[in-house]
């Protein structure tokens, strides 16, 4: 409570994962309502490449000097991604959109550990890095629980009727089964991107490096 900055990033992060959880569980019925398991399978393959990658970027690179840069911008990738993925019933676009994604999860998930890393003591570290895992991965179940409903009860009926949505926008995203799915990881992907652009706008978070002396000073 008396670092407002790394609470506000705790906050961020359970944000981000409620919102891309429910993409997690719908991915799957996104591809097959439009496409075979073979190519479910190649778009799974592409994903799980952009996370082995997106970790080696890190390895090598390491971010940059400020990480909470690198957070703002990974973060805005993840919801660029999402968003691109819902747009139309395109494997191929499904395949570069996981993969994009998968990339930018390693990257942004260092960062936010070397934030904490730097600006936490170690002799609380323990007690801090549960509280933040716990805040964290507790909004995941959440979303895995609304994301079916959501799916099912209201985002698939809107592109599968003649509704004002489907007169809207249907021309641009395509209407039928799965547009409804689309239709929420294009929200999904807009939320993550306000979300994202409000947070940096937040001066306890976008100078959380500046504002925080490191735990253990260079040198020491």
């Amino acid at each position: 409570m008396q670092r407002p900055g790394l609470l506000g990033l705790v906050l961020l992060v359970a944000l981000c994962n409620f919102l891309i959880g429910a993409t997690q569980v719908l991915d799957i019925p996104l591809v097959l309502s439009f496409a075979s398991v073979t190519t479910l399978g190649i778009v799974v393959s592409c994903a799980n490449a952009g996370m082995v990658i997106g970790g080696l970027i890190m390895t090598i690179w390491g971010g940059w000097q400020n990480q909470m840069t690198t957070v703002f911008i990974s973060m805005l990738a993840i919801g660029l991604s999402v968003l691109f993925a819902g747009l139309r019933p395109s494997a191929i676009l499904l395949a570069c959109a996981n993969f994009s994604l998968l990339l930018a999860i390693p990257i942004v998930n260092s960062a936010i550990q070397a934030i904490y890393q730097r600006k936490v003591a170690p002799e609380v570290q323990g007690r801090v890095f549960a509280f933040r895992k716990s805040v964290a991965l507790a909004t995941l179940p959440l979303s895995y629980l609304v994301a079916g409903p959501l799916a099912d009860r209201i985002f698939e009926p809107l592109m599968t009727q003649d509704s004002v949505v489907v007169r809207s926008i249907g021309w641009a995203i395509g209407t039928g089964p799965g547009r409804g799915i689309g239709l929420l990881f294009i929200c999904m992907g807009a939320l993550t991107i306000l979300m994202t652009s409000v947070a940096y706008f937040f001066p306890r978070l976008r100078y959380l490096e500046y504002e925080l002396p490191d735990a253990i000073p260079d040198g020491e």
